[in-house]
This record gives structure tokens, C-alpha cells and sequence, in this order.
């Protein structure tokens, strides 16, 4: 709370409430049960709690309960008091339900009640900010035992009640200090053993197979979605790196006790297998050994496991169902079982039709639609109230096939025919990320680059677009088009594809939707914004497609232009759905309406391009109007310079137009020196946006990195400029390399939101890894090889330290910096950062590229000397066609 700057708010409160230290003391020590009340155990295997009683008292059984049992008249003083106590924790945030329970005999308890309910009234507890309920009957109690995360008896005493179910289903922590879990990586898969525990964060795996998404967490904590993660989750996300077990549950009865399938705090050592497209769990309790082996079928909307056990066991299946945008839309979720398949579906779907299905290879025992129910013993065919689920259960004994997916596939019940489908699995995946290899790597090297980053770009960002740290399901217009193009060797048609789709999302004026959910109209719900960089992306993919592919005809395809009300003056942004404007145009003249608005829309006083609401980094989002941006200058000028050679290649007249615009750009850029660096930008009032008590913000690495890869910089500048980008954001020790340095502190002038983070957190001056491979990008371009490359083994080498803690073989968005925190992973998968390390790793530091359709391979002196041989997966030589 200090840290936070809370502390005073915290004293104001408690002086307000008539608190002193001790009830203050008091009150804070009620905070673990309340934050982490009951804790739901294997044995229970499904969750479940007599929700219908609660409901009979006012209470939704969604929070935590703290309940104060009253003796009587003489109780009303210790009532009061933690009525006040209550109240502070409310204040702070903290969410639960509060019941009195006051009884219903004679006076004296109906005093009790009454001065309660009075003192509610009145300040300071008028405002007393949540729910307050009283209850008499002994039934009543007897619920509120089983139900309370906190008891307070009538003689004062405390008890957290943390027993198995519960009305709140907030999983335990895991353990701390770190468990230090035993893995090793391969190329083409990474294994871990939990010691019977768990890893200190969540790892997982992305899936994606026909239009169905998974990520398998090895605590079975991720989510199943239909086409889009944010718009039709099918399982309900949790999001939750931290907790111990998900949503779904898939336990067999071994022992006498239920046991999940995937790894748990149950101390059997879990084995865990992530390759692509693929995992495994394998764990031994009591001489029985269990093994459940997940994937998606490539192309085919339906998730598989194959569930194997050593000896005969009774396993039991539940997975809550949501099928619409919102949790609540939950409860409109109709679920039904006939002839052995159970099927949900929900008339809040965003997508028409949209049906979820469920089978089993063994006669089911029992079905269930309704988790609470089930959990209590009593089987159902259909229902639509409750918490609806597939609920099952089943003899498993050898081997099983358990099939969920919005496809019904009764084919691949077949044992056999499944594992032809998993090996299908396995080539499909390998044939698209392993096409390029690299034998002799450095170890930290080796498995990002044969096949794990693009695998990170391809099924994460492009396919499934959600992880367990974001679930947005969205397209970004500037994310998704840099995620194609740095996999374009590995599919150009794709490519091609998107970048048309992209042309199709902006609007006459020339801007584009910032980010929109794929739909089933002519046009996308999405957001248009006032941030001055996604529209400059499209001309740079469109040359990048060119200039590696060579199929020009690409610009001559045309697409419509979206229209909708332009943004009022008091508008940063607007989530809305457009219209078709009933225009169209080439994608060269798509490219040019983004170029042409990008400078019409006017420059600084120092001569640079707007910031806007923000440019590449949208936390600087509030540097005030005419707020100039010293990156979105240079890169301006890279993408008019390329896009002047490509007008030049096709033979249009105004290529020398956008030459000079280039030209113009980078001397406008090359004037924000700051005698060994360039700065980042300018506030609207001209002042630098380095300036201030800390020079925040003084040396900023895309700054410097852009400067480098434009063709009209000062080549002696450029080279400072990184000497000091270098010097100033990367540390040996950690090997970490900030965004940019001084991070915003608090009392600091802040640009926008991204103070908001604390110093070296995310773009506030931690590892955004982003920036970091576009800075070793600079150092190959400018002849820095050997910079380069330490960037980029960097970059690998931080994801095995211990203290990282996402997995060790995904990139991450982000590293902190901060102290105390150095070297901490952010969140993990769904970044940008993994195609682009993939990409710099072999275009630049190896020297392979694609260039008119035709592979070169180019190796720089340091890459033959170390050895390293690249070859396509067939063993055929990188620098021949493949």
C-alpha cells in the first residue's frame, strides 16, 4: 500500500471510520481468507456448493462471504465493530458479502439488529460501499457454516473456513519460493517434470485447429474458443498464470480419490510434454499410471484426447460452457444430451449456428448439464440454469477418446483412426514451422529459431490470437500485418490474403480500423483511433511482399474502402461498425491514402510527423495537440523511400512524390539530435519529451534503431546513436535491453498512460522485446554483427533463468527491469516479438533471404567460421529453391 501511494488513503479511512492501529491490524488480517477463501481439492473433483440456499438470503454465492454471528444486545458494540472494520476493507476494494447473523428470539436480538441497520444509515457508514445482509433462522445457518470464507463467533473468535468447495472459486496460490521444476529442451518439443507441484507461473501450449482454439496449460487451466477467443469463448477463459487448476476438470478415481489428469498440487510427479501442435501429460499414483495425450486435428474444428491408464478407472469429465461474449451470457447457454453426445448452444453466440459438441469412444455412466448439479450426484439430459457444462463420466480402461469441438466427428472415436489424425498433426505442424533449419546453433539459440518462435507467430498471433495472459481475438491492423509478412517465406499466399483484408479495413479518408473482431457482415466491428502509425504499415508490408515475393500484381487487386463518421474533436477514439462507402480502390492506392493522410495531417513545429494518440508505443497517448514523434518521422521516411522504388519498379509517374517526402522526413528527423542520440519526440508545447527532473525518456531504442535503418540519416550520427542506444539500454548482467531509459516515475511529466506502469515495468522502460530485436536489426544493418547477434542470443538466454518465470521456450512480450524484479517475464506467446526475432535471427544474423521469389543465402564471415549450416528440413541447401 506504501509503494502504491495508498497509505494515506488507507489512515483517512480508518480516522474516518474511527478506527485505531489494532482494529486496522484486525481488519488486514482477514485479508488472505477473503482473497483466497476456499480452496477446491481434487477429492471434490468438481466444484459445488448449495448456491440455490444462498440465493434464498440475498446472496449470489459469487464472493466471498464474511459472516459475524451476534449473541444478543450485548454483542452490538463488537458488531459495530466490524461492521466499521468491514467497511475500511470494502473501501480498499476488496470484494465480499457481509451477513450478521442476529437470530430471531426475543428483543435483544432484534436490537442488535436494529442499531446495525440504524448505524447504516448515518456517516460515516451511510456509504458503506457493498452488500449487507442479515439472517436469523438456524438453517440459515447452518448454509452460512458451509458457505463462509470467514466466521466471526459471538465470543469473538476467527475462523477462515477453507474448505473444499465454497462459494467462490478462487484457486490456491502457487507455492512460493519458486518450485524448481526439472526441463530440457529439444527443437521440437520442451519437457518438464513438477515434482509433484508446480511451476511458479503457468506454462502452456497454443492450439489451433480448423476454427476451434486451445491453450493447454499443464494445470489444464486455459480455454477452449470458436474463431475468436474474446467474442465466442467456448470454455470461460480464466486468465489466471497463478492458479493451481481451470474450469475444466478431467480426474480418474485411483485409490479412492479423484486425481486430475493434468499436473496438480497432488504430489505425483507430472510429466509434461509440449510439442507442436501437441502435448502430453503423463503422471503414476498408487502403480497406476495415467497419460492423456492432447491436439488439435489440423483442419478439422475439434479437440482430441486420448486418455490411456494402466488399470481399469472411473474418469469424470466436467468443463463449465459460456458460448457468448460476456460471463454472464452464461446462463442463456441451453446444453442437451442425446444418443450419446452432448451438445450446448447459446442464442447470445456472436457467430449464427454456432453448436458445441462433446463424445466419448466409452459408454458414458452418467451425463450431467448442469456443473452444480452434477457435482451434487444428480445427472441431467438438458438444462439451462445452473452453471451449464458438459459433465460426464466413464469406465476407462486401457485407452479412451474424448472429442469437444464445434464439428461433430464420430470418425475419429476409432482409436486407430485418431492416432493416424495425431500423426497427421505432427507432419502438418512440421511442414509449416521447421522448414528452415539451422544445425550448430548455440543452445539458446536452437530451438527458437528450428521452429518454436514461428510456431509462437503462426498459432498464437495469426491463428488463435489468445494466451493465457491476453484473450483479445482481435486483428490488429499494424500486429497481425508484421506477424504475416516476417512469416511470408513461410507462406505468401497468406500474406497476400491478409494484406488485401487490410485494405479492405480502411476507411476513404485513408486511416484504418486499429483493431476489429472478424465477423459475418460485409464489414468488422471494430475501432477507429487517432494513433498515427497502423495506417503506415500497409505500404511497408505491401513492399515487403514485393520485393521478396515479385509478384507485383498484387498492387493492381482492388478492395473497398469502409466509411463511417470521422471522429469529433473531443474523440480519441470509437468502437463502432462502419459501412461499405461504395468505393474501391488498388491496393497501391490504399497505399497511398495512408502515405498522403500520414503527412496531410500536418507537422510540428520542429518540421516532424504528429503523434497523435499515440504512435508505435500507444502509451504515449497524452503529450498534448500538435505533440511531434521523432520514430514516426523516421520511419515515415522508410516507408516513402520504399514505396518510391516500388512506384519506380511498376512504372508510375509519381515515384520522385514520395522521394522527396522521404528526404524530407529524415532531415526533419536527423535535426531532434541531442548530441549523442536522437530524441524520442516533442509535447505539444515543443518542450523535448526527455526533459524534466530525471531526463525520462532520455535515450529510447526505436529512436535510434529506425535512424539506423533509414537510408538518408547521417551515417556518422547513426553510428553514436547506437554506441549510446547500446551503452545506455543493455545491461551484460541480466542481458536484458530496455526500451528506454530513465523509465517515468511518479511526480515525473508523464506522455500518457504508459506511466502509469511502474519504473522498468512494460514499455516504461523495461525489456520490450519488440524494440530489442529491432535494435539488433540496426547493429546487422550498420555492419554491427557481432552487437547484433549478443542482442539476439540475449534475448533466448534470458528466457532460462530461473527468475523468468514464463516458459522457458516462448518469447515474451516483455521483461522487467525493475529492481527487485530484473529479468521477470512479462506476459508470454502472444507477441509480435517471436516473428520478429525469427525473422532478424535469419535474414540478418545468418544472412538467408528471399528475395523476387528466389532464396538467397548470403552467410556473413562470422557464421561460416562458427560453422553453422542452414538446409531445409528435406536436407536440400538454404540457397537452393524449396
Amino acid at each position: 500500500l506504501t509503494e502504491a501511494g495508498a497509505g494515506s488513503a488507507l489512515a483517512s479511512a480508518a480516522a474516518a471510520l474511527g478506527l485505531d492501529g489494532g482494529e486496522v491490524t484486525g481488519a488486514v488480517s482477514l485479508l488472505p481468507a477473503l482473497i483466497e477463501p476456499t480452496v477446491p481439492t481434487e477429492a471434490a473433483c468438481l466444484p459445488g456448493h448449495p448456491r440455490q440456499a444462498l440465493w434464498k438470503l440475498g446472496i449470489s454465492g459469487d464472493r466471498p462471504i464474511l459472516c459475524v454471528e451476534c449473541g444478543g444486545e450485548q454483542s452490538v458494540p463488537a458488531a459495530l465493530a466490524w461492521l466499521r472494520r468491514c467497511a475500511l476493507l470494502r473501501a480498499g476494494g476488496v470484494a465480499f458479502d457481509l451477513v450478521f447473523l442476529t437470530g430471531d428470539e426475543g428483543d435483544y436480538h432484534r436490537r442488535c439488529r436494529a442499531a446495525l441497520e440504524e448505524a447504516l444509515t448515518k456517516p460515516p457508514l451511510r456509504e458503506y460501499p457493498g452488500q449487507v445482509v442479515f439472517a436469523s433462522l438456524a438453517e440459515d445457518a447452518a448454509v452460512l457454516r458451509t458457505a463462509a470464507a470467514v466466521w466471526i463467533g459471538a465470543d469473538g473468535a476467527v475462523t477462515p473456513e477453507r474448505r473444499p468447495g465454497g462459494t467462490y472459486r478462487l484457486s490456491a496460490p502457487r507455492p512460493l519460493p519458486p518450485a524448481k521444476t526439472q526441463w530440457t529442451f529439444e527443437d521440437d518439443a520442451f519437457s518438464f517434470s513438477t515434482g509433484g507441484t508446480l511451476p511458479p507461473r503457468s506454462w502452456g501450449l497454443p492450439m489451433y485447429g480448423g476454427e476451434v482454439g486451445w491453450f493447454a496449460a499443464e494445470a489444464g487451466t486455459g480455454g477452449l474458443w470458436y474463431k475468436n477467443a474474446r467474442e465466442c469463448p467456448l470454455f470461460p477463459w480464466q486468465g489466471d498464470p497463478l492458479s493451481v487448476s481451470g474450469p475444466e476438470q478431467l480426474c480418474a478415481v485411483v485409490g479412492g480419490r479423484a486425481v486430475s489428469f493434468f499436473a496438480a498440487h497432488d504430489g505425483a510427479d507430472t510429466r509434461v510434454r509440449f510439442s507442436f501442435g501437441e502435448a502430453i501429460w503423463e503422471k503414476t499414483v498408487d502403480g497406476v499410471t495415467l497419460r492423456l495425450t492432447a491436439f488439435m486435428a489440423p483442419e478439422r474444428s475439434v479437440r482430441v484426447f486420448l486418455l490411456e491408464s494402466s488399470a481399469p478407472a472411473e474418469v469424470r469429465w466436467c468443463a463449465p460452457l459460456q458460448l457468448a461474449p460476456e460471463p454472464e451470457d452464461q446462463a442463456c447457454c441451453y446444453v442437451n444430451f442425446s444418443s450419446g453426445v452432448l451438445t450446448a448452444e447459446n442464442p447470445r453466440c456472436a457467430f449464427e449456428g454456432v453448436k458445441l459438441k462433446a463424445r466419448c469412444s466409452e459408454e458414458w455412466i452418467e451425463t450431467g448439464t448442469n456443473a452444480l448439479a452434477f457435482a451434487c450426484g444428480e445427472s441431467s439430459a438438458a438444462g439451462r440454469s445452473g452453471t451449464p457444462a458438459f459433465c460426464g463420466r466413464f469406465l476407462l480402461e486401457g485407452e479412451a477418446v474424448l472429442l469437444c469441438g464445434t464439428e461433430d466427428a464420430p470418425d475419429l472415436l476409432d482409436i486407430a483412426a485418431a492416432r493416424a489424425v495425431l500423426d497427421s498433426c505432427r507432419a502438418w505442424w512440421r511442414r509449416r514451422v521447421c522448414r528452415l533449419r539451422a544445425d550448430g546453433l548455440p543452445e539458446e539459440l536452437s530451438g527458437l529459431a528450428n521452429g518454436w518462435s514461428v510456431y509462437a507467430a503462426l498459432c498464437c498471433r495469426v491463428l488463435g490470437r489468445s494466451s493465457m495472459y491476453q484473450s483479445g481475438g482481435a486483428i490488429g491492423f499494424r500486429d497481425q500485418l508484421q506477424d504475416y509478412v516476417n512469416l511470408l517465406w513461410l507462406d505468401g499466399g497468406a500474406c497476400r490474403a491478409h494484406i488485401l483484408s487490410c485494405c479492405a479495413h480502411q476507411f476513404t479518408e485513408g486511416d484504418v480500423q486499429h483493431w476489429w473482431h472478424p465477423g459475418q457482415g460485409e464489414t468488422d466491428k471494430g475501432v477507429r483511433t487517432r494513433c498515427s502509425d497502423d495506417l503506415l504499415w500497409l505500404p511497408w508490408a505491401v513492399c515487403e511482399y514485393v520485393d521478396a515475393t515479385g509478384q507485383t500484381a498484387l498492387c493492381a487487386e482492388n478492395e473497398p474502402y469502409i466509411t463511417s463518421l470521422p471522429l469529433g474533436e473531443d474523440e480519441s477514439s470509437r468502437y463502432e461498425l462502419p459501412s461499405l462507402s461504395g468505393e474501391t480502390g488498388s491496393v497501391l492506392d490504399h497505399c497511398r491514402r495512408s502515405i498522403m493522410l500520414t503527412l496531410s495531417r500536418g507537422f510540428g513545429t520542429h518540421h516532424l510527423l504528429l503523434m497523435g494518440s499515440g504512435d508505435w508505443n500507444d502509451g504515449f497517448d497524452a503529450m498534448g495537440p500538435g505533440s511531434e514523434s521523432v520514430w514516426l518521422t523516421w520511419f515515415g521516411s522508410i516507408v516513402c523511400h520504399r514505396f518510391s522504388l516500388l512506384l519506380t519498379r511498376l512504372g508510375e509517374p509519381d515515384a520522385a512524390r514520395y522521394a522527396e517526402a522521404s528526404r524530407a522526413l529524415a532531415e526533419a528527423a536527423d535535426e531532434a539530435w541531442d548530441g549523442d542520440h536522437y530524441l524520442r519526440g516533442y509535447y505539444g508545447d515543443g518542450t523535448p519529451l526527455s526533459s524534466g527532473r530525471g531526463r525520462c525518456c532520455r535515450v529510447d531504442s526505436v529512436a535510434q534503431s529506425f535512424a539506423a535503418l533509414c537510408p538518408h540519416a547521417d551515417p556518422d550520427k547513426v553510428r553514436v546513436a547506437l554506441d549510446t542506444a547500446l551503452a545506455a539500454l543493455h545491461d551484460s548482467e541480466s542481458g536484458l535491453t530496455a526500451l528506454y531509459t530513465p523509465p517515468f516515475s511518479p511526480g515525473d511529466r508523464a506522455p500518457g498512460y504508459v506511466a502509469t506502469y511502474g519504473p522498468g515495468f512494460r514499455e516504461n522502460g523495461g525489456q520490450y522485446t519488440h524494440a530489442a530485436v529491432w535494435l539488433a536489426r540496426a547493429c546487422f544493418r550498420t555492419g554491427r554483427w557481432e552487437d547484433g547477434a549478443a542482442l539476439l542470443r540475449s534475448i533466448a538466454a534470458a528466457a532460462r533463468r530461473p527468475e523468468y518465470g514464463a516458459e522457458p521456450f516462448a518469447v515474451a512480450a516483455d521483461v522487467y527491469t525493475a529492481p527487485g524484479k530484473v529479468g521477470r517475464a512479462g506476459w508470454s506467446w502472444y507477441t509480435g516479438a517471436a516473428g520478429w526475432w525469427y525473422r532478424v535471427v535469419w535474414e540478418d544474423m545468418l544472412g538467408f533471404a528471399l528475395k523476387d521469389g528466389s532464396p538467397r543465402f548470403d552467410p556473413p564471415e562470422a557464421v561460416v567460421r562458427a560453422g553453422w549450416r542452414l538446409r531445409y528440413a528435406d536436407g536440400k541447401p538454404a540457397d537452393q529453391n524449396g
